[in-house]
């Protein structure tokens, strides 16, 4: 078994039994990865929090893992937070951009696929999302265009035949639970 070390934005998280969580993430190194956090959700509950319990999604950590022979969920052993992209967290419009940004990653890569780029695009775009006075259209049009291209589901003349929401439905996952929340955050 070898010792990972990495950067990482958490895409989901899930219960596992009573104290653990199932993790997956992006890395910059190793691409998309699942681990098992065994006890942190015990960890976090203790009153004397000298832990940082950060493993949650939409934050930038640098953690450490063991690599399996046959990965079904690596061990996750070691998280230290990078970035929790606050100001993200405090607007509703801009977490649903960015929550939708997370999704799609997640759907739209494979286990173990290693692509720095996408990583690095995921990082600025959300690091944009941050600051003042950005278009959120044009941040999310822009990430959503250059993952087709990075991720390979971009047409070789560059050209779609639709629109880029009918393009990733179509051909990356039909369903996106987070475009259900923009919807309501735009209508509400």
């Amino acid at each position: 078994m070898a010792i990972r070390t990495t950067e990482a934005v958490i895409l989901r998280v899930w219960p596992f039994r009573t104290s653990s969580l199932i993790v997956t993430a992006f890395t910059r190194d190793f691409g998309k990865i699942q681990g098992l956090a065994k006890g942190i959700r015990l960890r976090c509950s203790r009153k004397d929090k000298k832990y940082n319990c950060f493993l949650e999604p939409l934050t930038l950590n640098k953690i450490v893992y063991y690599e399996k022979k046959r990965p079904v969920l690596y061990s996750i052993t070691q998280c230290d937070l990078l970035n929790q992209f606050q100001p993200v967290r405090q607007d509703l419009k801009k977490l649903g951009t960015a929550s939708f940004m997370l999704e799609l990653v997640d759907k739209g890569t494979q286990l173990e696929d290693n692509d720095r780029d996408i990583f690095k695009l995921l990082v600025s775009s959300l690091s944009r999302l941050c600051e003042d006075g950005n278009d959120l259209k044009e941040i999310l049009l822009f990430f959503q265009m250059q993952f087709l291209k990075l991720s390979g589901f971009m047409p070789k003349d560059n050209k779609l035949n639709m629109s880029v929401m009918d393009f990733i439905r179509l051909h990356i996952a039909s369903d996106f639970k987070t475009l259900e929340f923009m919807e309501k955050i735009k209508n509400g």
